[in-house]
């Protein structure tokens, strides 16, 4: 064990090196594999098991820049899935990842300093196989794609999932810009419908970092489920958010509760609504153009993950973008697109279909209530 905790110290340090100077990289790659093997042969000892598999994949931590470090065909299954807010945020680097290694629990972080659509499979594959999905929705951040896979992972992984959120603020910025008084409601009506969500499927949401990775430790040491892991002697409990929680009121700010013209739910309405989908044959859910799309995106990733009967019309917010009387600034437009793009890619591998065209999505609905064989 002296030795695996040698070779961890070495690791990280020519992890470093090889980011910084090509010449430490086969250095790097080599230990790697060492590391690798030295892990796994810990592991089976702890168990009893005697013989070492040949195809032990994969280094103990991974992150979205990680695609060629592979000894087999399989990659390794991470315990911890950090999903989420990303840039700017720094919860990964500053929290998450020191206390993770410090436990020789293993993680995949997809952090990465440019996103591109193509790293939404490799994230797919790391999710899969994590034993915890940690995730935190933090306010520096819109989140349209970390609400999204928050409501798929309540439906599909609730025992798994580790939950952080930090509601947004009235008159915060948001990467240098000042968020409106209706993007705000819009963002925060997107975590009331997640939250309500969560409740349904008895997954609690944590008020803080610290507190999250303290379940998460005692998920894996004692092989629970999160909800068998709240317990107020430990510290561990869960927390509500609200509208008027930052001293906002929803009335006296004059916003509607529930506006049909953008296609948006709110949690005011969204069990009469659930109760009407639940008796449907068919669900047709728009995500249009005129909406920042967040808790309609929520729900229709909640819906698929509990293999609803489903037909999506998902339209990219296009250049120039006014949503109730606002135009989009390019970063806004680019964040909510991603969420559209998380939630494509998760209904296509989940057999949903997808149009762009609300002419398109509706005839193939009709089709499929016509002729359901």
């Amino acid at each position: 064990m002296l030795l695996l905790l040698n070779c961890l110290q070495l690791y990280n340090k020519l992890q470093y090196d090889a980011e910084n100077c090509s010449e430490y990289t086969d250095a790097y790659i080599m230990l790697e594999e060492f590391y690798i093997f030295a892990a796994e042969l810990a592991h089976l000892c702890e168990q009893g098991t005697a013989v070492v598999p040949m195809n032990a994949s994969c280094s103990l931590h991974g992150d979205g820049k990680d695609t060629k470090h592979k000894i087999g065909s399989k990659r390794m299954a991470y315990e911890v899935f950090l999903g989420g807010s990303c840039n700017p945020t720094t919860w990964r680097s500053d929290i998450a990842i020191p206390t993770l290694q410090n436990l020789g629990i293993t993680y995949y972080n997809p952090q990465v300093s440019q996103w591109g659509p193509e790293l939404i499979a490799q994230e797919y594959e790391a999710k899969q196989t994590a034993r915890v999905l940690l995730f935190v929705i933090d306010n520096q951040t819109r989140n349209s794609a970390g609400i999204i896979e928050a409501a798929q992972l309540a439906a599909i992984r609730s025992e798994s999932l580790v939950l952080v959120i930090y509601p947004y603020r009235q008159g915060q910025a948001i990467l240098g810009e000042t968020v409106s008084t209706q993007e705000y409601y819009d963002l925060m009506n997107g975590l009331l419908v997640l939250q309500y969500l969560m409740e349904r499927q008895r997954v609690p949401i944590f008020e803080s970092v610290s507190v999250a990775l303290h379940c998460t430790s005692k998920m894996l040491r004692e092989e629970i489920n999160v909800q068998d892991c709240v317990n107020t002697e430990d510290g561990i409990k869960p927390i509500r958010i609200s509208l008027t929680q930052n001293g906002t009121d929803v009335v006296s700010m004059r916003l509607s509760l529930y506006r049909p013209s953008l296609n948006e739910y709110n949690v005011r309405i969204l069990p009469q609504e659930l109760q009407k989908i639940k008796n449907s044959r068919l669900i047709l859910l728009i995500v249009p153009q005129h909406s920042r799309g967040i808790a309609i995106m929520a729900l229709a990733a909640h819906l698929i993950g509990l293999h609803a009967k489903l037909v999506l019309c998902v339209q990219i917010l296009p250049e120039g973008s006014i949503i109730s009387d606002e135009q989009l600034t390019e970063q806004a437009r680019k964040d909510y697109n991603r969420g559209r793009m998380y939630l494509s890619d998760f209904a296509t591998r989940e057999g949903v279909p997808v149009f762009q065209n609300i002419a398109d999505a509706l005839q193939h609905a009709i089709q499929l209530v016509q002729n359901p064989c």
